[in-house]
């Protein structure tokens, strides 16, 4: 995890569509997108983590898929 050095971006969430951007260093993209999808629940809540897409560039990916 310290390798793929991945950040929750608190200012990149949009509440309405229950999405948020995730930084990572793309060498590790595989292997965190995989331990996301493994995350069942968050304190008692059950969740569901799905990927939307990625981007290489912050300001495109907010763009892309937090606006509406």
């Amino acid at each position: 995890m310290s390798k793929s050095k991945v950040s929750i971006l608190h200012d990149c969430w949009n509440e309405k569509m229950q999405r948020g951007v995730i930084r990572v260093n793309t060498k590790y993209l595989n292997d965190i997108k995989t331990g996301l999808s493994l995350v069942k629940k968050i304190d008692e809540n059950r969740v569901i983590i799905k990927t939307v897409g990625v981007s290489g560039i912050l300001k495109k990916a907010k763009q892309k898929y937090l606006i509406m």
